[in-house]
């Protein structure tokens, strides 16, 4: 869709918007969770609208790809972003085109990626990668440019385009690129640094549409894992300028039915009010999503404020709303407006004190909540302070709650011990809130939030590859289209596929078997099947007994005292005492422990050793073991010390390990090490008591 020009700005599209609008195989659904009722009086309420672009769409009519790698790393982190290139390239197609821009050996133009251009390029990335472009600024320059001399700048076929910059920011890129850079490119920021600002690269994502900024680890050592993400979503780009368009229709007497107060759509994603929407439509409100890739979604939250209605009054209309998009294979298309309403007559004594909130619009909420407070977090600029902030996150969870996505990024970022690594997650978990899309931070395999179907797919491939390089060659986005394809005909027709059909390439192979070779294949599929009983009968056995294994937890911790000059950097007086509880549910046998070694540290600096001499716990009893920790000497880290002291947390690590041995009858017999590694945040001066959430955590029931 054209974008529209400053005289249109107030003069949305009109009623004729539906009158072109054919159905593209529900390409962009559209739904509401509203309260399916409401009292007579004027009341406010919030209702979420919810666009999402079907799964199955991507099939074959995905738009080409302009994709320009932008190289500025250096050392191991260059040595690893090879086989991180050579999964870029096995995925592309003919149709799509590619630029490596910081390499010496490759042209900085965009190449269609035919078989020819695959192996030239796979022949620089194999010959070893040498930056020859200093600093990320020039190289994000020489790859806007790159994108212009193919065309895509300057309205050129249309065709999906990207920047994948990939940076360890050890040259800063200059804060006035961000201003000068033209805000209709999509640029992927990339941070691989440790104690380096990334701020710059977070805003750069932040000013291209639909750009992410992504944090990737020290400890990472498949890179292809978080970059193979944001390249299946760039393959994946089956809708583009979406736009969705909400207004209220006049009621009984020409009276508005509902009036739009508020839009909130989250600070990356525009919208603007405008009239004349429909003839008997009131103000309406236009929010713009730009790109979505295939089973994407985003929600917008819509105050509401629906005004009395007289008694018997059933049906009311609370908003109408309808999507505009463009696609490969047309120019511009609109869904069907949608209606929604709610029942106004269901408490006809006006008793009714508050509306019931949706299930998904209370998600919804907790969701944005949650990411305010990631905001507040990273705003602090201290590691004591943004902790502080996420251990009130944590609890705005609720303790008794199930694992959910939300926890286990917190979870996450509880974690992380250093400063600079929770500014760069924060950054990139917070552009992923904002955008509702998924960004990499940190641990890609745990924290999926907004993830798609192909990001699963991808990861997968991408793990695989980095795994054994030379023999897993991830197929081609081409070869994975053909085989979803394959798999939905057969799934639609019922029927099973073809004995010797293979997926890559969808290959039928006939063979001719032997009455030996029939044998012989009977005989392995009864072994086999032997085999897989006999392991789920073991593995049974070990989940039966494995919630009653010994274990050890943290039951009491306590800050007696801790007396700190400031002046020298020393502490003068330093008293824990912490009580750990060996445990032994199992009612029949009792369990031994060994070799019992307890350390506690202040930020890697230990203060103290504790040991325990081997003992017997009978079965279904405890043991505690209670230590009394008297320690004196100098603070290696004496800033996060007077940061500590200012706020009042006093964060102490904790780190255990015990040689087990346990037997269950003759069924079970397991020698095993038990392991606690949790970090204790202390009140101070206060009462000196523990954290709640910390001591929760301090507990090892697997081994």
């Amino acid at each position: 869709m054209a974008a529209l020009s400053d005289e249109e700005q107030d003069d949305l599209p009109s009623a004729n918007l539906s009158a072109g609008s054919t159905k593209v195989a529900e390409r962009v659904q559209l739904e509401a969770s509203i309260s399916k009722w409401a009292p007579l009086e004027k009341t406010r309420q919030q209702v979420m609208l919810k666009v999402m672009v079907a799964s199955s769409s991507s099939a074959g009519d995905r738009l080409g790809l302009d994709l320009v790698v932008v190289l500025d790393v250096s050392g191991e982190k260059l040595a690893k972003m090879k086989n991180a290139m050579q999964f870029i390239i096995s995925k592309l197609s003919p149709m799509d085109r590619l630029c490596i821009v910081g390499t010496t050996g490759a042209n900085n133009r965009l190449q269609f990626m035919t078989k020819d251009a695959q192996a030239e390029l796979r022949g620089v990335v194999d010959g070893g990668l040498q930056l020859q472009v200093a600093g990320a600024g020039g190289g994000l320059e020489t790859g806007l440019q790159v994108l212009a001399a193919g065309g895509w700048l300057q309205g050129g076929p249309r065709r999906t385009a990207s920047v994948l910059l990939m940076s360890d920011c050890k040259q800063q890129p200059r804060p006035r690129l961000v201003e000068t850079m033209p805000n209709s490119v999509v640029v992927h920021t990339f941070g691989f640094g440790k104690d380096n600002d990334l701020t710059v690269l977070e805003k750069i994502a932040h000013k291209s549409p639909g750009g992410t900024f992504n944090f990737v680890s020290e400890e990472e050592e498949n890179l292809s894992a978080p970059i193979s993400q944001i390249l299946a979503g760039l393959l994946s780009v089956v809708v583009q300028d979406l736009k969705l368009i909400m207004w209220t229709e006049r009621g009984f007497r020409d009276k508005v039915e509902s009036t739009i107060e508020k839009v909130d759509a989250g600070s990356c994603y525009p919208h603007r009010w405008g009239s004349n929407l429909q003839p008997d439509s009131a103000l309406g409100v236009t929010v713009s999503f730009g790109d979505l890739y295939s089973g994407e979604d985003r929600k917008v939250i819509v105050d509401l404020l629906t005004p009395a209605v007289v008694s018997g009054y059933k049906k009311a209309t609370v908003i109408v709303a309808q999507c505009s998009y463009s696609y490969s294979t047309q120019k511009e298309a609109f869904d069907s407006p949608k209606t929604f309403s709610q029942d106004r007559n269901i408490r006809p004594n006006n008793t009714l004190t508050g509306l019931p909130v949706p299930p998904a619009l209370k998600a919804e909420l907790l969701r944005r909540r949650h990411a305010d407070m990631l905001g507040e977090a990273a705003s602090t600029m201290d590691y004591i302070q943004a902790r502080g902030k996420l251990l009130e996150a944590w609890t705005a969870c609720g303790a008794d709650e199930k694992p959910n996505p939300i926890k286990v990024e917190l979870e996450l970022l509880l974690n992380l011990n250093k400063w600079a690594d929770l500014h760069a997650c924060l950054l990139a978990a917070i552009m992923s809130h904002c955008r509702q899309r998924f960004t990499a931070r940190g641990d890609v395999m745990r924290v999926r939030l907004f993830d798609t179907p192909l990001m699963r797919m991808y990861m997968v491939q991408a793990h695989k590859f980095g795994d054994d390089p030379d023999r897993q060659k991830p197929p081609s986005a081409d070869e994975d289209v053909e085989e979803e394809e394959e798999k939905e005909m057969l799934v639609v027709s019922g029927r099973q596929p073809p004995r010797g059909t293979r997926f890559r390439g969808i290959r039928k192979e006939s063979t001719r078997s032997s009455w030996r070779a029939w044998m012989v294949m009977v005989m392995c599929m009864v072994l086999a099947i032997g085999a897989i009983l006999a392991g789920v009968a073991m593995l049974t056995v070990f989940l039966l007994y494995k919630p009653q294994m010994p274990y050890l937890v943290v039951s009491d911790a306590q800050l007696r005292q801790l007396l700190y000059n400031q002046r020298d950097g020393t502490i003068q007086s330093l008293r824990v005492s912490i009580t750990i509880l060996a445990k032994n549910n199992y009612s029949k046998v009792g369990a031994s422990f060994s070799s019992v070694d307890i350390s506690l540290g202040f930020h890697g600096a230990d203060i103290a050793l504790l040991r325990a001499k081997p003992f017997m716990v009978a079965q279904e009893s405890s043991i505690a073991l209670h230590y009394q920790v008297v320690s004196a000497g100098p603070v290696l880290d004496t800033a996060r010390m007077d940061e500590s002291l200012k706020v009042g947390l006093v964060p102490l690590d904790l780190l255990s390990k015990a040689h087990t041995r346990w037997k269950a009858g003759i069924f079970v017999r397991h020698t095993y090490w038990t392991h606690i590694s949790c970090r204790l945040t202390f009140l101070y001066p206060g009462n000196g008591t523990v954290m709640p959430i910390d001591s929760h955590r301090c507990h090892s029931r697997s081994p």
